[in-house]
């Protein structure tokens, strides 16, 4: 035993100089170094100790100073052509600090190459001690490390693992880095919806605990009194002003008449709380709308002021009188004022146009004109033909009657009257009657004007020829 460990200290130590001589003259790169270190130089074993050979070595012809090598392990072969490190080129592994010592490194010889095992020995001998303090200096220069401090080669990317090379572990490329997760469409919408619910829930429920404590019913009478003709709804927030309860929740007691002046009473009751009679006076302070009409009359004619009124609207009964007195001895156009006055008291004065001549109608014809009616569905129209006393025609008027079957349409009708003066292209005098819904609009008709209209080149002057342009006969009136 003595020998074989003998033996196995001069072949390794042999090898290691030969190593360090091969370290001496040529770095891992393969250029030669300038400066030769001497083999071995001060260090001598300091354990003599000798100590079994943890793994025995094959039969290697390594180089001068190896013996033959009888031990039957043999060592796997390495691949050809693998960047491995050069002999003393390995990274030092951490020692305690008061042995000061690097771990020992096994060399051996594949494929002609000298490579370091960098495998760590877990045997600590003496002669490992010897060669980690032999190796020390020549790595730090293979290092490129003056100073004699151990520090790892950056060139070296393999490391061995028992003679093997092991590759570097490859690092774990992070996963969708720099992309933005998408968002999950449905989700959201989802959540905005949820939202908005919790959102609605929770100011219905602060609105509903808001109004636990049940507030006094209170009934204010508000409706005193009401202009004659006015409509007013059956709701009870119509006559007083209600809390505590919804109007719908409460009833009128009334013998009301709108259409009649006098006192009423009433009563307001919610849930069971009735308000105190109260009294509504219907009154008429509104003055008669009037719309007036020129008057012709031959000389002599005696005239009143009911003659030159076309419409009146009011809800009460109205009367007419001429202001002055009318003079038809004379003939010439003449101004007419008339004021009209209501049963309770309520006046209107209006101006009108009073012409006397002796061509004055003594007659008028009105002719519907079915085939030259409006092309509005709801208009018809009627024209008026003056007759003179020679029975030829002296003036004529075309009257437009537009009925309207809701408060809409009649609404929307009558702004564009009062924004423009007209409807539906005609001019003259308009009168509206809000209760019925209808507008009546009398244009006075030029004799070219209506030969145009009826398709003619000259509009026929006389009675029997005017009649005949229409299907139905003309009725006759005075006025």
């Amino acid at each position: 035993m003595n020998m074989n460990n003998e033996s196995n200290n001069q072949n390794f130590n042999g090898g290691m100089e030969n190593l360090n001589n091969g370290s001496n003259m040529m770095n891992p790169n393969g250029v030669p170094n300038p400066t030769p270190i001497p083999n071995n130089q001060g260090f001598a074993p300091q354990n003599p100790t000798p100590i079994p050979n943890p793994t025995p070595m094959p039969e290697q012809n390594v180089g001068t100073g190896y013996t033959e090598n009888t031990n039957p392990t043999p060592i796997p072969p390495v691949q050809e052509n693998i960047n491995l490190q050069p002999a003393g080129m390995v990274e030092q592994m951490p020692t305690a600090p008061q042995n000061n010592v690097a771990e020992p490194l096994e060399a051996t010889t594949l494929n002609a190459q000298t490579v370091m095992n960098p495998t760590p020995n877990t045997m600590t001998s003496p002669q490992d001690n010897t060669m980690n303090a032999m190796n020390q200096p020549v790595q730090n220069m293979m290092n490129n490390n003056p100073t004699g401090m151990s520090s790892p080669n950056p060139n070296n990317n393999i490391g061995m693992m028992g003679g093997v090379p092991v590759p570097p572990p490859i690092p774990e490329e992070p996963q969708n880095k720099g992309k933005k997760k998408p968002i999950n469409t449905p989700l959201l919408i989802i959540l905005i919806v949820v939202l908005v619910a919790a959102i609605g829930f929770g100011v219905y429920y602060f609105l509903t605990a808001s109004k636990t404590t049940a507030q006094p019913i209170t009934i204010t009478p508000r409706l005193t009194e009401l202009e004659l003709g006015s409509e007013i709804g059956t709701d009870a927030s119509f006559y007083a002003q209600i809390t505590g309860t919804a109007s719908s929740n409460c009833t009128v007691d009334t013998n009301l008449d709108t259409t009649k002046v006098g006192t009423y009473e009433y009563t307001v009751t919610c849930a069971g709380k009735s308000s105190n009679k109260q009294t509504i006076e219907v009154k008429d302070t509104t003055a008669p709308q009037v719309e007036v009409k020129d008057v012709i009359v031959v000389p002599g004619t005696e005239v009143v002021a009911d003659d030159f009124i076309d419409t009146v609207n009011d809800a009460s009964e109205v009367t007419f009188t001429l202001d002055d007195e009318v003079d038809t001895s004379t003939e010439g156009e003449f101004e007419v004022s008339i004021t009209a006055s209501d049963e309770y008291e309520n006046t209107t004065t209006v101006t009108a146009n009073l012409v006397v001549t002796a061509e004055a109608p003594q007659s008028y014809m009105y002719c519907e004109g079915a085939e030259n009616a409006e092309t509005s569905t709801n208009a018809t129209a009627q024209y008026r033909f003056g007759i003179n006393s020679q029975g030829t025609l002296y003036n004529s008027q075309k009257i437009i009657t537009y009925e309207f079957d809701d408060e809409a349409e009649y609404s929307a009708a009558a702004t564009e009257i009062e924004e423009n003066g007209s409807y539906n292209g005609y001019e003259g005098q308009i009168f509206m009657d809000d209760t019925n819904y209808m507008i009546i609009i009398t244009v006075d008709m030029e004799e070219s004007e209506l030969a145009t209209e009826f398709n003619l080149d000259t509009f026929p002057t006389g009675e029997a020829d005017i009649e005949g342009l229409f299907e139905e006969p003309c009725e006759y009136g005075d006025e």
